[in-house]
């Protein structure tokens, strides 16, 4: 795929983003990169986390360590009418 086709691909992705949460991390995730590739300081995405996203990522780091995950497939059974949109 051609760097214009991925630009392509990603906007149409992100056009069908709704989830404000889902588009501020590929936000935060887009600036990090032009941050890390400029002659700024590089800024983890994780410090830019709010209190709430900090705790709900520890609580899934420790679910992980717990073994209290499912399968990707599994995941996409559950949630199928997600992925087809």
């Amino acid at each position: 795929m051609t760097a214009i086709e991925l630009k392509n691909e990603l906007h149409q992705m992100i056009d069908g983003l709704h989830d404000e949460d889902v588009l501020e991390c590929v936000h935060k995730v887009v600036r990090t990169f032009q941050m890390k590739n400029s002659d700024r300081a590089y800024i983890d995405p994780i410090d830019e986390l709010n209190e709430a996203q900090q705790t709900r990522l520890q609580e899934s780091i420790q679910q992980a360590k717990n073994g209290q995950v499912i399968s990707d497939e599994a995941f996409k059974q559950r949630h199928a009418k997600w992925l087809t949109k």
